[in-house]
């Protein structure tokens, strides 16, 4: 008798074996994809702007809207893989390994861009360095430490993202497995959207989404007009002004760090102190999210600095603004001598041509003998201590008067290393820089300064850290621009708070009106020197490096959100603002931005 023996089957293998053995090179991709998320988080947690405001914020709360952003890319990944495995066709295999292999590209190099240089990967800065990668390697091995370790790291970068062409991806292989993963971060970031507006975009969208296209450089073909009502036209005189001005400009001063501006800490109670006798103007706001803003909204007069070429730099149509009335060409027209003093960078993305074009006759930076010797903590700029004390010595010196004198500090710039201790501490670097204001005050005071001249102390912008809840829930519509401003003048009864709403731009017509010329003004500007109870502006705030979003604020209870599109620009979000108002509003928009870049 004979007796047969059915032949073996496959023996059964844990599910979790199966996967690492079947898709072992999908896992490796999939993992890269994750592990750049998570990488990206970690780099925006620790750069300068984010680890400055950590005392406002949660690590979740940094963490989170990254991981949402970047969650579509991995599912991206995902999908591409569920595609591979569904499909047998070679040439289409190859593509999908290519596309697979040209993102996890952008998105690891998007990772190193940011750990070194603390921006983002973008399409423009690609197209500028792609050309000289001798000088991308240089720029490596300073980094990482050594021409070697650069080139390893290369390498190893290439390798990675050359791992999809080449690692084992049968067909016909689980795909519902990665397709599943695909809907799950797609469906999971879609349906559990985390609070992001703290963070801005620039660095919490994932790469794809950060370079689309930039709305904002896209051109009126009919922009609306705008037409003022009738009845916000007021003409404004003043007895004629011959005292001397002194502007102290403090790096990223804002609101929410002053207890007497409103602010949620203590961090400047000297300055605090003094507003308490001077005048203070609670609701006044910066233009923009950067210095150049700041400079070009206080010394230009631009109500919004917003041009539709693809640079905001200082050097965007320098040659225009001699055309302009600016602040500095108005104290040039009353036979003043204007001058710039920083202990930074003079030529800083070309801030001295620029303030040569806007009427500013003498500029001085830190390359000036006085500042030898000074240590450099922050922007390679000397410390607040040493641009007070040179300030001291030019107004010593012999020069012409009356005098318009800036003075832009520098010692609470990011990183904001304390100039005292050398350590990362912005609320080190505001208490510091609070001290030397209120010494340089004190010391002008001294000398009899304040008999013949008034001194205005702001800041250039909003501190560059993500907002926190607190701080919005605080300041209401407008929070990101909100800054204080204090005058200091003998003439004025001090202790007096100002409640209308100002702008930066506002320096300009206020200046204009208190050296005596015969000023028009509308709904749209105001004046620092009309009374308690005028009229105040309308507030156009560019959103920190999120592109094409601009704030409106006409008055605390009068707030919308406004997307430049060309045409197509709108209000995404308006509480108090009829549609007339917002039609005007869109008319003031337009007519500011073809003004300042036709």
């Amino acid at each position: 008798m004979t007796t047969s023996t059915a032949p073996a089957g496959p023996i059964a293998r844990p599910v979790f074996v199966r996967l690492l053995s079947d898709h072992a090179g999908a896992l490796a991709i999939l993992s890269i994809a994750i592990a750049a998320t998570a990488l990206r988080g970690l780099a925006i947690l620790h750069s300068d702007g984010v680890a400055a405001g950590a005392k406002e914020q949660s690590t979740a709360a940094v963490l989170t809207p990254v991981w949402q952003s970047d969650a579509w890319l991995v599912a991206v990944v995902a999908a591409l893989l569920a595609l591979l495995q569904s499909v047998s066709a070679r040439p289409a295999r190859l593509a999908l390994r290519l596309m697979l292999g040209g993102l996890l590209a952008l998105m690891l190099a998007d990772v190193v861009v940011y750990s070194a240089l603390d921006t983002r990967l973008s399409w423009g800065r690609a197209s500028i360095y792609a050309g000289h990668p001798a000088m991308i390697l240089a720029f490596g091995a300073e980094w990482l430490g050594g021409r070697g370790i650069a080139t390893a790291a290369a390498v190893a970068f290439c390798a990675i993202v050359m791992l999809p062409l080449f690692v084992r991806l049968p067909a016909g292989l689980g795909r519902w497995r990665f397709g599943l993963i695909a809907a799950v971060a797609a469906i999971g970031t879609a349906l559990c959207p985390a609070s992001t507006s703290h963070l801005d975009r620039w660095q919490r969208d994932n790469i794809l989404w950060l370079n689309r296209p930039n709305p904002e450089h896209t051109r009126y073909s009919h922009p609306p007009s705008y037409a003022p009502p009738p009845g916000s036209r007021r003409e404004l005189t003043h007895a004629p002004e011959r005292r001397n001005v002194i502007l102290v400009v403090i790096e990223s001063w804002s609101s929410y760090q002053s207890k007497a501006f409103g602010g949620l800490h203590d961090w400047t109670p000297q300055l605090d102190e003094l507003s308490g006798r001077a005048l203070r103007f609670d609701q006044f706001y910066a233009g923009g999210y950067n210095t150049n803003e700041g400079l070009i909204d206080l010394l230009g007069g631009a109500r919004l600095w917003l041009p539709f070429a693809a640079r905001g730099e200082l050097t965007h149509r320098t040659e225009r603004w001699r055309e302009m009335i600016t602040l500095p060409r108005t104290f040039q027209k009353a036979g003043y001598h204007t001058a710039f003093l920083t202990s930074g960078p003079r030529d800083y993305t070309g801030k001295a041509a620029w303030l040569d074009a806007v009427g500013v006759e003498e500029t001085e930076g830190g390359e000036h003998p006085f500042y030898a010797g000074w240590p450099r903590p922050n922007f390679d700029a000397a410390p607040d201590e040493a641009l007070y004390k040179r300030a001291l010595d030019w107004l010593a010196a012999p020069h012409a008067a009356p005098f318009f004198l800036t003075l832009e500090t520098v010692s609470t710039h990011l990183p904001c290393i304390d100039p005292a201790t050398g350590r990362h501490d912005i609320e080190a670097c505001f208490r510091y820089t609070d001290r030397w204001t209120a010494w340089f005050h004190a010391e002008l005071a001294r000398r009899g300064y304040f008999a013949g001249g008034i001194m205005l102390v702001t800041g250039d912008h909003r501190a560059m850290v993500p907002v926190s809840p607190d701080e919005k829930e605080r300041f209401g519509g407008g929070f990101s621009g909100r800054i204080p401003l204090l005058v200091v003048d003998q003439e004025q009864a001090g202790g007096r708070v100002i409640q209308r709403l100002l702008h930066q731009a506002d320096l300009t017509p206020s200046f204009r009106h208190w050296l005596g010329e015969p000023l028009v003004l509308d709904e749209s500007e105001a004046s620092l020197f009309e009374a308690d109870d005028a009229p105040g502006s309308i507030i156009l705030h560019r959103r920190g490096r999120e592109r094409g979003w601009i704030d409106v604020l006409t008055a605390p209870d009068r707030y919308g959100v406004v997307r430049t599109q060309g045409d197509d620009t709108r209000f995404t979000e308006a509480s108090g603002l009829d549609s007339a108002a917002q039609q005007r509003i869109l008319g003031l928009i337009a007519r500011e931005r073809i003004h300042w870049d036709p």
